[in-house]
């Protein structure tokens, strides 16, 4: 019965852990697409202080979190979109579309090839990571007309990770380890009556 339980416990582990890994890409590269059509409308920033546009005050935008698992320099390219793109790089403070200013690391409008956004290091751009912090990418239109479907490719050292870095235990946890200590204590329970 020892040798069930065992299993049990290590199978649970697995499991636990499986749920606890994020989406991660072995280093360099991570190509996201996206559609800003139809989605929530802020009023963009034009400067990293959060100074407000006065042509992008409705404005449909995509959030993507993300994180990194080797600091450095980072680079966040839209690859292709059928609209003037404006991206924006928030560091671990979040992203509140009501509170541009916050949080606020980078931005670009037109620093890749015709009118697509490039936040890079070599363009002057404070795009450096630290380790294991969640970050977002925004990417938003340069005027109000401006949305529709984007690649966005990050791109540096390290592994990159898509979504939260730190997944809730789900909340049956509890009620699962308390099974797996029944079945041990009914365990412990059948084998003393037989001996």
């Amino acid at each position: 019965m020892r040798s069930v339980l065992t299993m049990m416990i290590a199978a649970a582990g697995t499991v636990i852990g499986a749920l606890a890994m994020p989406m991660a890409a072995n280093a360099a590269t991570v190509t996201v697409n996206g559609d800003t059509t139809g989605n929530a409308t802020w009023n963009r920033p034009y400067t990293t202080g959060g100074t407000l546009s006065g042509i992008g005050n409705d404005t449909p935008f995509e959030v993507i979190e993300f994180s990194v698992d080797t600091a450095g320099d980072y680079e966040f390219e839209i690859t292709s979109a059928n609209f003037d793109s404006y991206i924006f790089l928030y560091n671990e403070a979040g992203f509140d579309p009501f509170n541009q200013a916050l949080g606020l690391q980078a931005l670009d409008d037109d620093g890749g090839p015709s009118l697509l956004s490039l936040i890079a290091s070599a363009n002057g751009d404070n795009a450096t990571l630290a380790a294991n912090l969640v970050y977002y990418i925004v990417v938003s239109g340069f005027n109000n007309a401006d949305f529709g479907a984007f690649a966005l490719d990050i791109s540096g050292n390290g592994n990159i990770a898509l979504g939260a870095t730190e997944v809730p235990l789900p909340a049956a946890l509890p009620l699962f380890l308390a099974g797996i200590a029944g079945l041990g204590a009914a365990g412990r329970r059948r084998k003393a009556r037989t001996n």
